[in-house]
Formats: structure tokens, sequence, C-alpha cells
């Protein structure tokens, strides 16, 4: 039994009139982030102990409770993130230190130079929990469903081998 489930709902629905609701959809994008991750984890955990189809049969069934449960929630589960990458900073930071000769270079090779020229980019992304949620559930249900094929069509595929190579 895995009691993330329950949790993150009760959390989640004594939440829902208790916040903004600009609050409400951020708290709720990452709990439902964080009950898929941990979800996935615990299916992990159960395939190892009892085996793949009841590891496989137990995401399934919970992440269906937990998208069927969101919906009367009524939010939007995206948001877009925004964030700084310092790769180029960095570099040219690096350079700054280990050539120490270039600072007082009069070109465009002069370390400072560089250090001026590479100001940290901001970059945006899009994340949402709910399609998160849909594709992990599709990609539950679709493994399952090849394993329960697997299972059904090797016996007859291994006697088809037989009869066909029957002299």
């Amino acid at each position: 039994w895995c009691p993330v489930l329950p949790r993150t709902l009760a959390c989640l629905s004594q939440l829902y009139r208790t916040v903004d609701n600009k609050i409400f959809e951020g708290l709720a994008q990452d709990a439902v982030s964080a009950c898929t991750d941990t979800l996935l984890s615990c299916s992990k955990a159960i395939a190892k102990q009892k085996g793949q189809e009841d590891g496989r049969l137990f995401l399934v069934m919970h992440l269906l409770k937990l998208r069927e449960q969101i919906v009367p929630f009524d939010i939007d589960f995206s948001a877009t993130e925004m964030g700084l990458d310092f790769g180029d900073t960095r570099t040219a930071l690096a350079k700054l230190v280990s050539q120490t000769g270039s600072i007082f270079k009069w070109s465009t090779e002069n370390a400072l130079w560089r250090l001026a020229r590479a100001p940290p980019r901001v970059y945006h992304t899009l994340h949402n929990s709910k399609k998160d949620l849909e594709r992990e559930l599709k990609q539950a249900c679709e493994s399952f469903i090849m394993m329960c094929a697997g299972q059904v069509a090797d016996p007859l595929v291994s006697w088809v081998r037989k009869a066909l190579y029957l002299p």
C-alpha cells in the first residue's frame, strides 16, 4: 500500500478553497508531479518484490485514480518556469582566472571583455504536470498490454515455429 495518493488528494482538497487560485495552481502542479514520481518509484519497488504484472497494475490503478480525482479542481496544471543559464559566464570567468595575463590586452581577447560579453541567459520551460501524468498513464497501460499480449502470444508463436519445422 502506498499512502502518497490519498495524502496528496487530501492536501489538495483542503487547500483548494483556502488559498488563492494562482497559488493553488502552483501547489497542485508540484503535488501532482511529486505524487506521479513517487507512484513510479513505488511501482518499480513492487515490480521487484512481486513481479512486473503487479507493479504495472499498481501504477495504472493509482495513476487512473489520481487523474480522476484532480478533474474537479478545474485548474491549469501548466506553468512556465524561468531560469538562468550561467554556462557562458562560467566559461568566461574560468578564462579570466586561468589567463590573468589576458586582462591587460587591448583587444577582443581581453578576459574582462569576454566576461562582460557573456551575461547569463534567461530561459523559459513550460511544464504541465497533468500532461506528464497522462503520458505516464499511457505508457503504463501500453506496457501492461504488451506484457499480457506477450504472455498469450508467446506459447502460440512457439507452437507455430515447432509445427513449421516438423518433417
